[in-house]
């Protein structure tokens, strides 16, 4: 997979892919530390997901609904075409798809100790009917067979729960405090934000209580953004240009490190590398880029943030 995309040109070469009976398509994983990914539909499911780490959902094309579990009670969140929603760990949902729909997921790669979990609630109630943990290395193969186990279950068949349904003794339990925020349009956030990114060259779109970083790079300055020995960076130049030079490379090759990237190209910057964003001209607010990084050792971080928040 080529670490440097032009997403328009990348969708449509894989167009096929985003409606049934695959609907979705890799654009970065399962081997690295980032699962860049687009998702199709339809795609209309039962089953919800859980997993320590977060999810970073962006409506290319189209709206979807994204069904969670929130303080024990179901809510669906509506995200509409343009917005962007970042999902907290531990909070159980399930993406509800519709035919010529287009969306960007983002997620990372799980650590050796943890474990997604695949659960069915019993008919309009929050009690689960049905259950199974894995270690999650592709979540597109293991999903299959689980959903298959469950079809054929006495719980299916019932909408009662068995001795076997539930895992008594789980890895983590879902985040049941959490109150989730509301997707938002990313244009509208750049344009309430653009005094802040003039001023700092960069601004977080969401705050430390969540474990991914998530900057946009907006400046007239050069921006740069230190290596990360646990974590990639997927850069998004969602408008304009700027220059992508990458700390590591060939010095007597300069463009073995530089890259120009043209608006909705994207580059993922490896495990260890940093790197710095120059815009092409010096006229501030011309070019939009936006980093997202995953790092899981941020899971201490958020939920200290968390705590700090809940004692204010």
């Amino acid at each position: 997979m080529s670490a440097f995309n032009s997403i328009p040109a990348w969708l449509n070469a894989n167009s096929n892919s985003f409606a049934p009976p695959v609907c979705n398509r890799l654009m970065h994983g399962p081997d690295g530390q980032l699962f860049v990914m687009y998702v199709g539909g339809p795609n209309q499911r039962k089953d919800f997901h859980l997993e320590e780490g977060e999810e970073l959902f962006y409506m290319e094309k189209g709206d979807m609904c994204l069904r969670v579990l929130e303080q024990g009670v179901f809510r669906d969140i509506e995200i509409k075409e343009g917005e962007v929603f970042l999902l907290p760990g531990k909070i159980p949902h399930s993406p509800q798809r519709f035919k010529d729909t287009v969306g960007l997921v983002i997620e990372r790669q799980r650590t050796e100790k943890e474990e997604d979990c695949i659960r069915y609630f019993m008919e309009g109630l929050p009690n689960i009917l049905f259950e199974r943990w894995i270690h999650c290395t592709n979540l597109g193969t293991q999903i299959a067979p689980i959903i298959s186990e469950y079809f054929a279950s006495e719980e299916h068949e019932t909408g009662k729960p068995s001795e076997n349904s539930v895992v008594h003794n789980p890895p983590f339990y879902p985040d049941a405090d959490r109150k989730l925020g509301n997707p938002f349009s990313i244009v509208q956030w750049l344009e309430e934000n653009k005094d802040k990114m003039t001023e700092n060259g960069k601004v977080r779109m969401f705050d430390e209580s969540y474990q991914t970083d998530v900057f946009v790079v907006g400046g007239a300055q050069s921006t740069t953004f230190p290596a990360n020995n646990t974590a990639e960076y997927w850069i998004w130049q969602f408008r304009g240009e700027s220059d992508l030079v990458l700390d590591e490379g060939d010095s007597s090759d300069l463009l073995s490190r530089h890259y120009h990237l043209h608006e909705h190209c994207s580059y993922l910057v490896p495990v260890g590398q940093g790197f710095s964003l120059q815009p092409p001209t010096r006229e501030a607010g011309s070019g939009h880029t936006i980093i997202v990084s995953m790092d899981p050792n941020n899971k201490e971080r958020s939920r200290s943030k968390i705590y700090s928040l809940v004692i204010a």
